[in-house]
């Protein structure tokens, strides 16, 4: 059974040595704490047991009902005021509480497992009621559960002595992070925001996730440049945070908000190499006089655009900018009109921009690219190979060349027909692939012939890899379109760079030799070494 925090309530706050007993709780687990009427509790799961039998008055035992929708245990004597007991429940504030109502006779046998069930479904309730309130991601509150709370605020700010603000917050550039680093960072980042929120206000404080990149908060404080002043230097302190891409992307829970903590309190640099710049620009405005909750929010949301305009990461208090625009005779509609036709505007050249940038890079990708294997094309290897000779000569490195031809390659075809020839081409793009560093690279030189460029390598390490390549190729398992097996093998031959000057002269000498591998039967690596010897 699930333990539950219960009070025992009596008169006088004492535990009575009577038959009814609460050791039956402590028994089954339950932590029991014996108090008199009227005690709040601190604990969101509690069960209060109510010894009604001893609470002869009925105000006594409605002073003894917990506020809050704690669920309720009533212990009567008399079975025949049960339904006089049900109706006095009926009557607590709270529409979904929770109660029972047990004869003094049976508390032996069924207390426990009442107290049981009435904390499984209180705990259910409040597990509902919190995904209902709260946003899924960050655990902050639902714009519509947080316009019922601060609209209640609002109302309980009439002739109050001190000030409460509304603060619109909107996360800069956040469309360009998820562009750029995903959107398991983007809801990394959603999260963070979420978490310095938490931290920085006071725990009364109405924090609330509107939607998509913006937030807002009602703060109450001693006077209005107490409610600026904080939000002044939370806008100030978050626009100095350089958030650390990566690692735990994707990671939730409180492990999650303890790195984030750590981030906004400077007290955790974090290891990864990329950082992103985070800002947010927001607007700020007062509840006074008569003003309804839609009112103030479009007023936030005017200077918010204002703060946008005037170039992100800072906050305008609507006041502050009535007073500028009056001194330069602008209305603050027509001001507002101009700042979002900016912001717009910058969205949209930003966006055209970034779908640009995106569709020369595949433009390009795809042409350097082959389409079948994956590995490079001719025309990047043409390009590319002279480049690397260029580099070799002038900064006297080594370099290395591949020349690889798979055998019987024609008859691959003839035989099991041409896809499965494409499935033996695209299974030996993989072994070229796995078998070489980071610096190296190879390309598809045409039909069943491909290139292996090994920048900083000399001739017998080259022949290592390229013996590594036949012996994996020869070693793969491929099964043609009606299940036959499929034996693979090719010819490679291999140069060091020498006193060429161009590319073709390279080549020239790489293909005579995975030529000369051809007429010594096939499925072996010739270079100048074995050549010699051979000689």
């Amino acid at each position: 059974m699930v333990q539950a925090k219960v009070y025992w309530v009596t008169p006088d706050g004492i535990e009575h040595a009577d038959e009814v007993r609460a050791a039956v709780l402590r028994q089954a687990g339950h932590d029991v704490r014996c108090v008199a009427p009227g005690l709040q509790s601190q604990y969101p799961d509690a069960v209060f047991v109510i010894r009604a039998d001893l609470l002869i008055e009925p105000a006594a035992v409605k002073l003894a009902l917990p506020a809050g929708g704690l669920p309720v245990v009533l212990i009567i004597s008399d079975a025949a005021a049960v339904e006089d007991y049900f109706a006095l429940l009926d009557q607590r504030p709270e529409a979904d509480s929770l109660h029972d109502v047990l004869r003094a006779a049976d508390v032996e046998e069924f207390l426990a497992w009442r107290v049981w069930r009435l904390t499984e479904l209180h705990r259910h309730r409040r597990a509902q009621l919190s995904r209902v309130n709260h946003d899924s991601l960050t655990g902050l509150l639902r714009r519509s559960t947080w316009q019922e709370r601060a609209e209640k605020l609002v109302k309980t700010c009439v002739g109050s002595t001190t000030t409460v603000g509304l603060l619109y917050l909107d996360l800069d550039h956040f469309k360009a992070i998820n562009d750029r680093y995903g959107h398991a960072i983007g809801d990394e980042i959603l999260l963070f925001v979420a978490d310095c929120l938490r931290d920085w206000f006071a725990p009364d404080d109405l924090i609330a996730r509107l939607g998509g990149d913006e937030f807002v908060v009602m703060l109450r404080r001693d006077d209005e440049l107490a409610v600026a002043n904080d939000a002044r230097r939370f806008v100030a302190h978050f626009c100095t945070i350089r958030y650390p891409i990566s690692p735990g992307a994707g990671e939730g829970g409180e492990r999650a908000r303890a790195r984030n903590r750590g981030y906004w309190r400077g007290t955790q640099a974090g290891g990864a190499a990329q950082r992103a710049p985070l800002s947010v620009s927001g607007g700020l405005t007062f509840v006074r006089g008569q003003l309804a909750l839609d009112e103030l929010v479009e007023a936030a949301d005017l200077a918010l655009y204002r703060a946008k305009s005037e170039g992100r990461g800072r906050l305008i208090v609507v006041d502050e900018l009535a007073e500028v625009l009056a001194s330069e005779g602008k209305d603050l509609r027509v001001d507002h009109f101009e700042n979002v036709t900016r912001v717009v505007t910058e969205r949209v050249t930003s966006l055209i921009t970034l779908m640009g940038r995106r569709l020369m890079n595949e433009a390009t990708r795809d042409a350097y690219r082959d389409a079948l294997t994956g590995l490079h094309n001719r025309r990047y290897l043409d390009e590319h190979v002279e480049r690397e000779l260029e580099a070799a000569q002038r900064n006297h490195r080594a370099l290395s060349l591949v020349f690889l031809d798979l055998d019987h390659f024609h008859d691959i075809n003839m035989t099991y027909g041409w896809p499965t020839g494409d499935s033996v081409l695209r299974a030996f793009a993989g072994v070229l692939e796995r078998s070489v560093r980071m610096i190296d690279w190879s390309a598809r030189y045409g039909g069943e012939e491909f290139c292996l460029v090994l920048p900083d390598t000399l001739l017998a390490e080259a022949v290592e890899v390229a013996e590594r390549i036949r012996e994996h190729t020869e070693a793969l398992t491929i099964v043609s379109s009606d299940g036959r097996p499929v034996k693979v093998t090719t010819s490679i031959g291999v140069v060091q760079r020498g006193a060429e000057m161009r590319a073709v002269e390279l080549f020239d000498r790489v293909g005579e030799l995975a030529l000369a591998a051809k007429q010594r039967g096939r499925n072996c690596v010739v270079s100048p070494l074995n050549l010699a010897l051979a000689g």
